[in-house]
């Protein structure tokens, strides 16, 4: 430390701006590593298909299939209409 106490006013503050200087660097040199692996792990999750979230889009599919014919049936008032909406509780 008796070094850095023999350095003239104007290094000492060179050196408070280098060392912020490398600290800012590595800052943003983890930042991109660290968002290159976010990136690849969403690629990876984006690219798994899930069975479940399959079933669960079909399963809304004919559920508003369902409610949409019901809605029909009921405001046009027909009875056949019911009975074909009621079709689709069944699936």
């Amino acid at each position: 430390m008796g070094f850095f106490s023999t350095l003239s006013l104007k290094y000492k503050i060179l050196a408070i701006a280098f060392i912020g200087g490398i600290g800012f660097a590595t800052y943003l040199g983890y930042n991109y590593k660290a968002a290159s692996a976010n990136d690849e792990r969403l690629t990876k999750i984006q690219a798994v298909n899930f069975p479940i979230l399959d079933r669960i889009g079909k399963m809304w599919l004919e559920l508003f299939a369902a409610r949409s014919a019901m809605q029909t049936a009921i405001s046009e008032g027909d009875g056949d209409l019911v009975a074909e909406a009621k079709l689709h509780e069944k699936k």
